[in-house]
């Protein structure tokens, strides 16, 4: 199919940032040119015959996320609509299309595959980090947009901390320094070694959360046939993302792969393998995360930012404040997708992404259910125990960051609605519906999880 050439180019750009570090490269406008690609050969697999007009129960309420995003934008700031196009429209649309375009076995695993490796990719960067010496690196804020991110430049002089690299020889008085690991690729670790890649996964936390979520696809490729070099895969897969959890000092990232980890236990064990899972994340536990005066000062400032994110909830509970309005009205992100979403889109906004979050996890267990005794099933069992492990590994790290749009999420959210459209290539038979008491449900749990986070909050004193 002529589509998925597209496909495999921009998720590798979406992750890898190719652009960013080599020479060439940077001057093209590759995000448009990997689009144009997908969408002509969308068009051509649809007028060709080579893909059938199958709907995804996620395309209705992708869409509608969609509209009423640029809804609210339109009714608080609209003036802005023109610059906030591409972003929203890249990540849904390349979602859209890889649920429409995955209608086989073997279109679905290229691209989960693909997904995975490039994931890897970019944790396996980050663990190499870890390993190498602090260097002075030179800071440069760019006077023209102050709120991007810094651009860093190391200068090859080794350091033990930041005053080393102004007053040691070869400083600049003049110069912002950071004391940080440099890595392949001319990455940099973050606030003094927390390691990281680059792009879309700079983050520390989104770099872990691209680690957990890599792991249950490992083991899915074991289950499909277990031979010794598929185990050795799971093997380095997990041994390189416990590593990097622990270089990266990520508090969330020990919950991320608790949890992964304790989907598969309680799966294979029932209740009694929760407590094997977890006690494989106790080194983590004993040595990632961070400590001391830093975390709780960040724990604090999430609080802060969490407060500020509810009172825009409760100020503004049918509209929200308006897509990618958040930072408006506070100092920083939400870090956290959840209230992210119930901010900046109200209610409503908020219930057709939890319907979006609802029926992924609903695709994965009825696929479980339904393939549960099948002969010849083995792939749509470990896949789709795969992406519900993953998936869950993703709810709980997008608690603590602010996923609600993010290419990565819409990506995974393709490839599971690729799962489905893959399964009713031969089943025609399989199907996701929410009935009325579910989409009840899924209103209780948005208003509950806002009222729980602000009864929190003022226990804890905001």
């Amino acid at each position: 199919m002529y589509a998925i050439p597209g496909l495999i180019g921009l998720i590798i750009f979406t992750y890898v940032r190719p652009q960013e570090f080599v020479p060439g490269m940077g001057g093209l406008p590759w995000i448009n040119m990997w689009l144009a690609l997908i969408l002509g050969g969308f068009i051509y697999d649809m007028t060709s015959g080579q893909l059938r007009k199958e709907k995804t129960p996620l395309l209705k309420w992708s869409l509608i996320f969609y509209v009423w995003c640029f809804f609210t934008l339109a009714l608080k700031v609209p003036g802005e609509m023109a610059g906030k196009f591409t972003y929203l429209t890249t990540g849904i649309g390349l979602s859209l299309i890889i649920q429409h375009a995955i209608q086989s076995a073997k279109t679905f695993l290229r691209i989960a595959l693909v997904v995975f490796a490039t994931s890897m990719f970019c944790v396996s960067v980050a663990f190499h980090q870890g390993f190498q010496d602090f260097q002075c690196v030179v800071v440069t804020l760019d006077p023209e947009n102050p709120d991007a991110p810094p651009d860093l430049a190391p200068d090859g002089r080794p350091c033990e901390r930041q005053d080393n690299c102004r007053e040691g020889p070869g400083g600049d008085e003049e110069l912002d320094y950071y004391c940080e690991h440099v890595g392949l690729f001319g990455t940099t670790s973050i606030s003094t070694g927390r390691v990281r890649w680059r792009g879309v996964l700079m983050d520390p936390n989104e770099t872990t959360l691209a680690a957990g979520q890599s792991i249950p696809f490992a083991l899915a490729v074991y289950e499909m046939r277990r031979t010794l070099l598929r185990l050795l895969l799971v093997l380095a897969t997990v041994v390189v993302v416990v590593i990097t959890d622990v270089f990266s000092q990520s508090r969330g990232a020990i919950l991320i792969f608790m949890t992964v980890m304790g989907v598969y236990f309680v799966r294979k064990y029932g209740i009694r393998g929760a407590l094997v899972g977890g006690g494989m994340a106790a080194p983590l536990m004993m040595l990632g995360g961070r400590s001391g005066e830093e975390a709780a000062q960040s724990a604090e400032e999430r609080m802060e930012v969490m407060h500020d994110g509810l009172n825009m909830f409760f100020g503004n509970p049918i509209f929200g404040v308006g897509y990618a309005q958040f930072t408006k009205h506070c100092f920083l992100t939400a870090h956290n997708a959840y209230v992210l979403a119930a901010s900046e889109l109200g209610l409503f906004g908020f219930f057709v992404w939890m319907v979006i979050v609802y029926t992924v996890m609903k695709m994965m267990i009825l696929a479980l259910q339904r393939y549960k005794n099948v002969p010849g099933g083995e792939m749509i069992r470990a896949w789709a125990l795969a992406l519900f492990a993953s998936f869950c590994g993703t709810l709980v790290g997008i608690f603590f960051l602010s996923w609600t749009y993010h290419y990565v999420l819409w990506i995974y959210f393709g490839i599971a609605g690729g799962f489905y459209t893959m399964i009713r290539t031969t089943d025609r038979n399989f199907e996701v519906k929410i009935s009325r008491g579910e989409y009840g449900l899924i209103i209780g749990i948005c208003i509950g999880l806002m009222v729980g986070l602000r009864l929190w909050l003022r226990l804890k004193g905001h």
